[in-house]
């Protein structure tokens, strides 16, 4: 079988699996803020960039796409399942040249039936375009590996690709650090480094428009306005979650890797490779995190693929007969396609709140959202469209706190509280001073409605 023929068997499958169920959950999280801010006027540009802190690249692709398909979820979506399928095809291409076919064809099913890899294909969000850039990136190194120099082409192609990483989110810099490692290390890579020095000087420079205005957020007066929430980046089970599709299969995968390396003393070229790929984006992480904090999303759509390629490796790597070996190899991927469920919906749903809201105040209601940034997801489940409209007053607005006068002259006040800390707590015990009668529902959870009236 042919790399023509697996590369397109791979894609093929990849389309099936990821176009499916794009539109079974509401926009949530980060992706109403990302469709919001794509919808904003050119001129908003600069103050999107201090506002929300993210490189343009992406937010411009969506204003392009959707300008030429229909406003929906599913359309908005699509983009990001075409972006994670492409990214199969480098990942296959590198770990056939770290290894062989059979490697390529475990690493890239791995990667496919990857529950994390699946949900950012169905997200309105940059993680799939981002994992797919990492990836060339990363192909691009490989490729070279065992040349006795680096030519201008593959240098200029490199810094483009990473460039254009950055432009994503600055976390590309985590791989480009962890390309720097392999070059000091893997002695395959060592003719490369100066070369890579030049590449990374070059991506610098391309980066420089966006380092100069991330600089001025500290002192502009926009950067204080509403953000996405990033989780928490400390927990270690979490980037674990992220490489496995369940805590059973992380075991079993972390003690074929241990008895790889200890039976290889990690010589095999795609077992190092796929190693620094996933360990370094991480320690790197927690070194910048001393500094301000770093979303996990990002750190795993850095390091994700470098699991899949280093539980490929190593189920390669290992010294067992023949027929063992095909059954690790069948294993590892029957594990991972068990424990993906691509037809599971998300935990957060909107839709189900704006439900709640509607049938508890019809025409004569008065609404507050904490925190303000879940205004986008209650105004993507009411009416999408909405998020094409000037919404700063809402997100810059402090939640209304009455005096009994003001309470009385509303009547029916709703609160939507999606705060995770208690933000709203001070908000809450002063309507329960000035309301007689208060109802709470959670309809999705996380999320609390509360009805105060008379």
């Amino acid at each position: 079988m042919g790399p023509r023929f697996s590369i397109a068997a791979l894609l093929g499958l990849n389309l099936a699996v990821k176009l499916l169920w794009l539109g079974v959950n509401d926009l949530s999280g980060d992706e109403p803020l990302t469709v919001y801010w794509s919808q904003r006027p050119w001129s908003d540009l600069k103050d999107m960039l201090l506002t929300v802190g993210r490189p343009p690249l992406h937010f411009l692709v969506t204003r392009a796409w959707s300008d030429w398909v229909p406003f929906e979820a599913a359309w908005l979506r699509l983009p990001s399942a075409i972006w994670s399928s492409l990214a199969v095809w480098p990942l296959f291409l590198t770990a056939r040249k770290l290894g062989n076919d059979r490697m390529a064809w475990v690493c890239a099913l791995l990667f496919t039936f990857s529950n994390y890899q699946f949900g950012c294909a169905h997200e309105v969000s940059p993680h799939a375009l981002f994992t797919l850039l990492a990836i060339c990136s990363m192909w691009f190194v490989v490729r070279e590996r065992g040349l006795p120099v680096a030519g201008w082409s593959g240098i200029m192609v490199l810094a483009l690709v990473n460039a254009l990483l950055t432009w994503v989110n600055p976390i590309g810099w985590f791989l480009v650090a962890t390309q720097s490692a392999c070059m000091l290390v893997l002695p395959e890579l060592r003719a490369w480094r100066r070369a890579h020095l030049l590449s990374a000087l070059i991506t610098a420079a391309l980066f420089a428009p966006i380092a100069i205005i991330r600089f001025t957020q500290t002192v502009s007066p926009t950067a204080g306005k509403v953000t996405a929430s990033a989780p928490a980046s400390d927990a270690v089970e979490d980037v674990l979650r992220g490489w496995f599709n369940s805590p059973y299969v992380a075991v079993l995968f972390l003690l074929i890797l241990a008895v790889a390396g200890f039976h290889s003393r990690l010589r095999h070229s795609g077992l190092r490779m796929g190693v620094a790929w996933s360990i370094v984006p991480v320690l790197l992480l927690y070194a910048a995190n001393l500094w301000t904090p770093v979303p996990l999303d990002w750190l795993l759509a850095c390091s994700a693929p470098g699991f899949a390629l280093v539980m490929a490796a190593s189920c390669e790597a290992l010294r067992i007969p023949v027929p063992a070996h095909r059954s690790a190899f069948a294993l590892a991927v029957l594990l991972m396609l068990i424990t993906f469920h691509p037809w599971k919906a998300g935990e957060m749903r909107p839709g189900i709140v704006a439900e709640q809201v509607s049938a508890w105040c019809g025409n004569d209601c008065h609404i507050e959202v904490v925190p303000t940034s879940y205004w986008l997801d209650y105004l993507a489940a009411e009416d999408i469209n909405l998020l094409r409209q000037d919404q700063e007053a809402l997100l810059n607005s402090a939640p209304l706190m009455p005096d009994s006068s003001q309470a009385a002259a509303i009547g029916n006040y709703v609160l939507i509280d999606a705060s995770a800390e208690g933000e709203g707590e001070e908000l809450l015990n002063r309507l329960r001073t000035h309301f007689p009668r208060e109802e709470m529902k959670s309809p999705d959870g996380a999320v609390h409605v509360h009805r105060f009236r008379f």
